[in-house]
């Protein structure tokens, strides 16, 4: 019952791994993913897999899955940068509030090499933070009201947010 959840299949696979039965639940998960193919099962595997040092069948398994946390977590986990980065960047283009996915991007493709990607990651967040206007003293937004999300740019407190995770 708790492997339904992340943190669940953490417990779940520490519990495996010390009661030396970590293979035998690798076997079996195998067998569900033959049958299943779903998601709960790819990420159970995945897991696993992680746990019993094959980094490579976890990130096999984790991109038969529609999480793409999951995906670009386990890409950087076995320094697979440039994959992480487009999929953090993906996370970003569906979740734009979501602004550490943009600055998780960037950083893995800083440690890809992939300076270009880099370049026009930190520059979107730049422009996201408002840096320009900071620059020349212009107000930002209603500064009234610091959480205004009704301007092209958001609010004082996204603004904020952006800033932090540059």
């Amino acid at each position: 019952l708790v492997a339904l959840s992340e943190a669940g299949i953490s417990q779940l696979t520490m519990f495996l791994l010390e009661t030396g039965r970590l293979e035998a639940a690798v076997a079996k998960a195998r067998q569900a993913v033959s049958k299943d193919g779903g998601d709960e099962a790819w990420t159970r595997l995945a897991y696993l897999l992680r746990a019993s040092g094959d980094v490579t069948g976890a990130v096999e398994a984790a991109e038969q899955t529609g999480d793409l946390f999951l995906k670009a977590n386990f890409n950087a986990e076995a320094e697979r940068w440039d994959a992480a980065g487009k999929i953090a960047a993906e996370l970003f283009r569906d979740h734009p509030t979501r602004l550490e996915t943009a600055a998780f991007a960037g950083t893995f493709y800083r440690l890809a090499g992939n300076t270009a990607e880099y370049e026009r990651t930190i520059e979107g967040l730049l422009k996201t933070a408002n840096i320009e206007r900071l620059k020349q003293g212009q107000p930002l937004n209603n500064p009234q009201d610091p959480f205004d999300t009704n301007s092209s740019r958001g609010g004082l407190a996204y603004v904020w947010v952006a800033a932090e995770t540059l």
